[in-house]
């Protein structure tokens, strides 16, 4: 998902990531994008866009080194010719990992481990075979846990499935974001086919219970 960057956010220690300049020498928009680092037929390394186009950078070795990963990346469009069968040529300026995870099975005996404070959504969408989602909470400087889980007590249709974090008794110090994906196909193991139709449910900082519906059709 390509998007300009307009200001600069915090990201706790599980990303680490920070977004400084605007703007290049030659005073080219920044931009940042999420998706997931693939080898293309031609061997040639990309990012695939969540949003869909495949984005290729001459930093080839640096890709390599993290395929299959998912990635934020930030950049300037890059007056590198473009390989055949790529949409964009980019500059990479930084690349990071992000946090990606299975949905997992919530049971009395990792309850109290998953946690259930307060943490706000900002943003959730289905890309790929991922949900992506951009969250906002209050910590201090302990690492905090993040996790989707299915409570299968609930019986609920459409599939609830709950937005959890742990905050480790951190102090509430300051307002911190970043995100998480987690990897859909691992549903199956609940038994699902063809395809899975599913809330996200979660606990905002303001005490509110908040719901976004998706639809996930397996690979």
């Amino acid at each position: 998902m390509k998007t300009t960057i307009l200001y600069s956010v915090f990201f706790i220690a599980i990303m680490g990531v920070f977004s400084s300049c605007l703007k290049n020498e030659d005073n080219e928009p920044l931009y940042y994008a999420t998706g997931t680092v693939t080898q293309g037929s031609d061997s040639k390394y990309y990012i695939a866009d969540d949003d869909g186009p495949k984005l290729w950078s001459s930093s080839q070795s640096q890709l390599q080194s993290i395929l299959n990963k998912r990635v934020l990346v930030r950049f300037y469009n890059s007056k590198d010719a473009l390989p055949t069968g790529y949409d964009e040529a980019i500059q990479l300026l930084s690349i990071d990992t992000i946090l990606t995870k299975n949905v997992i099975l919530l049971k009395p005996s990792n309850a109290d481990s998953i946690g259930n404070d307060p943490i706000r959504i900002d943003k959730s969408y289905v890309a790929d075979k991922y949900l992506t989602v951009w969250f906002t909470f209050v910590g201090g400087g302990v690492k905090h846990f993040i996790n989707l889980v299915r409570d299968t007590s609930d019986k609920s249709s459409p599939v609830v499935l709950e937005f959890r974090h742990n905050a480790k008794s951190d102090m509430a110090q300051y307002y911190l974001q970043s995100l998480v994906s987690f990897n859909l196909e691992s549903l199956k193991k609940f038994g699902f086919k063809d395809s899975v139709s599913f809330v996200v449910k979660s606990t905002s900082t303001n005490g509110s219970c908040l719901t976004s519906t998706f639809k996930y059709k397996f690979k």
